[in-house]
């Protein structure tokens, strides 16, 4: 996944876009990929709680 977003960005040159074009795209990507990291880590969290709630207290802990 990170290597494609890497891809993505330096897929987008300034030389193919106007360099306003350029930046509001990159940053409507990184928004994306903001949220989608954001879902990722939450669904992560839920995962662990479901599947040992044991170590979900100990991450808490740690992360505390």
């Amino acid at each position: 996944m990170i290597i494609s977003i890497y891809k993505f960005v330096s897929g987008l040159s300034p030389s193919k876009y106007k360099s306003h074009l350029y930046r509001t795209d990159l940053n409507n990507h990184l928004n994306i990929v903001g949220k989608a990291f954001l879902n990722i880590k939450k669904n992560f969290v839920l995962g662990i709680m479901a599947l040992d709630p044991f170590l979900f207290g100990i991450l808490i802990f740690i992360l505390r």
